[in-house]
């Protein structure tokens, strides 16, 4: 009994040391970030063209020494572009989504990291538009959730005259389907290139 005891005092001191360690090391952090999307969308048998749109939003991560945890909160326009032969004509197809990226970091001192994760998007809109002719809601042709995975790499500064500015370039593509055409279902891929402020 008495050395169960002793073993499961020195447990409690190693872990609560361990625990102490990380607390110190660690740093939680919020920041805000904003930017473009360069979005297209994989629609069999046709080649669509990228379509420039805008992203803003939030992001906390939890940091221990090199590595962190990245999750974030983002208004995110999204779609892409088909332009119809012969006549030229560009149907506009528009989404904009809640996206939740979930990412893993490793960070480097001089405030460069890369970044892989997975993202869930939650449909919020869908239009499309042919031609400028006028836009049709199409939020029922749609599903709920669009699910990707991806990473990407940044830099925030150091200096303290920067101190939390950071710029980032990531990639994320969809492993689900979005909806569905008589040609196969459609599915997302998306480059994004943003400024971000850590406070």
């Amino acid at each position: 009994m008495k050395r169960s005891t002793k073993t499961l005092f020195r447990t409690g001191i190693v872990c609560a040391g361990l625990l102490l360690a990380t607390s110190v090391h660690a740093q939680f952090s919020v920041g805000l970030k904003a930017g473009v999307n360069l979005a297209t969308e994989q629609y069999p048998g046709f080649t669509m063209q990228n379509a420039l749109l805008g992203y803003g939003g939030a992001s906390v991560r939890y940091k221990v020494g090199i590595i962190a945890l990245q999750v974030e909160g983002v208004y995110s326009g999204e779609g892409g572009n088909l332009k119809a032969m012969p006549g030229g004509q560009v149907n506009k197809y528009r989404e904009s989504y809640l996206d939740v990226p979930v990412l893993l970091q490793s960070r480097f001192p001089f405030g460069g990291y890369l970044e892989f994760g997975v993202q869930q998007g939650f449909l919020l809109s869908s239009t499309y538009n042919f031609n400028s002719t006028g836009v049709v809601n199409t939020r029922n042709a749609y599903t709920s959730g669009n699910f990707s995975v991806g990473g990407g790499f940044g830099f925030e500064f150091q200096n303290s005259y920067a101190e939390g500015l950071g710029i980032n370039i990531r990639f994320m593509q969809g492993t689900t389907a979005i909806s569905s055409s008589g040609y196969g279902p459609i599915k997302t891929s998306m480059v994004s290139l943003g400024l971000s402020e850590r406070f």
